[in-house]
């Protein structure tokens, strides 16, 4: 690490301090439930990889290459990933138990209006509680690779376009 502020792992602190607090705001007010919700998450920490992605690219003087940026943007997603998977737990076994509970209700009451049966209730049950930490944490680590390779393609040019080039 040359300089603290182009560290990989302080980016990746603060954009999960980001994320944390978008949950515990959507917790708090209950708009978490809603299903709109999770996108504001997941576009947030889409944009910020690409934006650190975009803040280390304008730091650096050297020629950067494609593979020096998606690494960066990379290991930046995987510390918010790693915070953030951490903070999923115990939201939800320690401050917001009740959560998975009733994501499953509304699953529930979804199942019954498409007319499922008890049997396939109980298996889309017994599988939702397994999933949902895994699934959290694979769909954040698609959004950051997504995040990461777009992200030095808008560097370039970005840093090619005359009103922001660095002189």
């Amino acid at each position: 690490m040359k300089e603290n502020n182009k560290s990989h792992i302080n980016k990746g602190l603060i954009i999960a301090l980001i994320l944390m607090a978008i949950n515990l705001i959507g917790q708090v007010s209950h708009l978490v439930y809603a299903s709109w919700f999770g996108w504001i998450g997941l576009m947030a920490f889409f944009i910020s990889i690409i934006v650190s992605i975009v803040y280390f690219s304008k730091q650096e003087k050297e020629n950067l290459t494609f593979s020096v940026l998606f690494t960066h943007g990379f290991k930046t997603a995987s510390v918010a990933i790693c915070i953030l998977f951490l903070y999923t737990i115990l939201s939800v076994y320690l401050l917001f138990p009740s959560f998975v509970d009733k994501m499953m209700e509304q699953g529930i009451i979804q199942a019954k209006q498409q007319g499922k049966t008890e049997k396939e209730i109980k298996q889309y049950l017994s599988i939702g509680k397994k999933v949902y930490l895994a699934g959290g944490l694979m769909v954040n680590l698609f959004i950051g690779a997504l995040g990461s390779l777009i992200g030095p393609a808008l560097s370039k040019q970005l840093l090619n376009h005359p009103l922001t080039s660095i002189k």
